[in-house]
């Protein structure tokens, strides 16, 4: 049965209708769809009548981040790296400036003073007393450094910013980082540059561990003075030992404070003391003038990057240290002051991912609350070893039954899981410097004793010189010990018994205990409160 024929409205709407929506004219969008673009022009037909046109909206571009790259790269294009030789060499004249002027606040001297200083208000006191307490073969290196005083204007500025670095604190990291973030702001100002970003060594590369050649050279090639170059290093070809820069172990660590504490300690410290010439003498390896060396912005931004592989592994940054206020100045020599989580991060590096020697699993991070509960069963402990001689070891005598010892023995037999066995060196202390840096391995015991390297200890703001000693904190390490004692182990059912031994280094890759026996300090008074292997939690 035929239905009756639609009427002419009825066909003329729905023609209309068809039309409008496939035009686009249908109201309400679609979720997730782009904004309506703005209307666009109409043309006109030869009759005199508009031509419906559809122009798609074009996807919103937005500008990619600027890149900090590794210098191996960076130096590739000759126009960053004569940007960045440019910037230095403003940057160091600039410290001959009127100190009451923007100009000074954007210097090199300034700038490292922010770091730290030497002076009647600084922290280290005196550079003289700082001389007189070091031995006659270091003493060269304190040549062209000054005590420096506050600027008087603009009033109380330098007195807020100026030699303010974190060091042995929670805020190592976070305050680093902004410390950079304004440094390079300045290095671009001076550079007149905002395409000019901050490089970073990366040693963690056993390919990169060598001082980068530009930074060694005394001239450029055209015969001017190299801003980059400064002859208060080891040498100018120092190699960094590989060992001391694998990170690797890091990288698995979940909780802030585990992670933080030993970056600090190594391969920051470490590579501090080894470009040193040693710690703590200018210029790395001195705390109040570390900054005056160019290549301490590349080494710690180098620290920020693993700092920033860590964050994209899944560790985080406690609130309280988010909420923590510094005050810097910009560009122009204003005063800024801003937390940490209000820092307008508007770079990106350019490797983040998989930064380790070997390829790393994401994790979740472990809040420090809960850090703070996990047990910990201790397995064997020596309390109070002084280490008098550039080698020195020490036997742990570990738990042979009951629940310590079945539990070191599940944490090894175990596939990787989150209770790992770490090497605890409670409250390191010194009197005076070492001269040194120690190799720390875990060995077998008896005939033919066979051992692990598993950390380097380094002396960075520890031992400091002067009437007016900065404050040196006791310094600890929790080593994950995991891997090295199953290496130790073997095939075998049983866990070794093992020793602690340490060995004098000057944290290059040629080092010889035999050289390095000539470097130590017998009256450093190098202490360890306590020595100890723990079975813990994943931190």
């Amino acid at each position: 049965m035929r239905g009756r024929p639609l009427s002419r409205a009825v066909v003329l709407v729905s023609a209309v209708i068809l039309v409008a929506a496939l035009a686009g004219y249908v109201a309400g969008p679609r979720a997730n769809a782009a904004p309506p673009t703005p209307p666009t022009p109409q043309n006109t037909a030869a009759g005199g009548g508009p031509v419906a046109t559809h122009t798609p909206a074009k996807p919103l571009t937005l500008p990619a981040p600027a890149v900090r790259m590794k210098f191996q790269d960076f130096v590739k294009d000759p126009n960053r790296l004569n940007a960045l030789i440019k910037a230095v060499k403003v940057m160091k004249d600039r410290s001959k400036a009127n100190p009451a002027s923007a100009d000074y606040r954007t210097s090199w001297e300034y700038w490292s003073a922010m770091h730290g200083f030497y002076g009647p208000d600084a922290k280290a006191g005196l550079i003289q007393d700082a001389i007189n307490d070091s031995p006659p073969a270091k003493q060269p290196f304190f040549k062209g450094l000054r005590d420096l005083v506050y600027p008087a204007q603009p009033p109380g500025l330098a007195a807020q910013v100026w030699d303010q670095c974190q060091h042995g604190t929670p805020s190592f990291l976070t305050w680093h980082r902004m410390f950079l973030y304004y440094f390079e702001r300045v290095l671009q100002g001076a550079a007149n540059d905002k395409s000019l970003r901050l490089p970073y060594w990366d040693y963690t590369d056993p390919a990169q561990i060598q001082l980068p050649a530009q930074f060694a050279q005394a001239k450029l090639s055209g015969g001017a003075d190299n801003p980059l170059f400064d002859p208060r290093r080891r040498s100018q070809t120092v190699q960094l030992n590989p060992n001391q820069t694998n990170v690797d172990k890091l990288l698995k660590k979940t909780a802030y404070s585990s992670f933080s504490s030993e970056l600090e300690q190594q391969p920051h410290g470490s590579t501090h003391c080894t470009v040193g010439p040693d710690c703590p003498y200018p210029l790395m390896g001195d705390v109040p003038v570390a900054a005056t060396d160019a290549i301490f912005w590349l080494h710690h931004a180098n620290i920020d990057r693993i700092f920033e592989c860590w964050l994209k592994e899944g560790g985080a940054v406690p609130d309280s240290l988010k909420g923590q206020t510094f005050a810097f100045v910009d560009e122009n020599g204003a005063l800024v002051k801003l937390k940490f989580s209000e820092l307008p991060i508007d770079y990106v590096y350019d490797h983040v991912d998989n930064c380790g020697r070997k390829p790393t699993k994401r994790f979740t991070a472990t809040p420090e609350s809960i850090l703070a509960a996990q047990p910990a069963t201790s397995v064997g402990k020596v309390q109070s070893f002084q280490i008098g001689d550039a080698s020195a070891a020490v036997a742990l005598p570990l738990a042979k039954s009951g629940p310590p010892a079945d539990i070191l023995k599940h944490s090894l037999l175990a596939p990787a899981g989150p209770a790992r066995t770490e090497l605890v060196l409670d409250d390191i202390t010194v009197e005076k410097s070492p001269g040194v840096l120690f190799d720390v391995y875990l060995s077998t015991v008896g005939a033919n004793p066979r051992r692990q390297y598993v950390a380097t200890i380094s002396f960075f703001n520890m031992g400091h010189h002067g009437k007016k000693a900065m404050a040196a904190p006791k310094v600890s390490r929790h080593i994950d010990v995991t891997e090295e004692l199953k290496a130790l182990q073997g095939a075998s059912a049983e866990v070794p018994q093992v020793q602690v031994v340490f060995e004098a280094s000057n944290g290059t890759a040629s080092s010889t205990l035999q050289a390095a026996r000539g470097l130590f300090n017998r009256q450093s008074g190098l202490r360890i409160g306590t020595i100890q292997l723990q079975v813990k939690g994943g931190s």
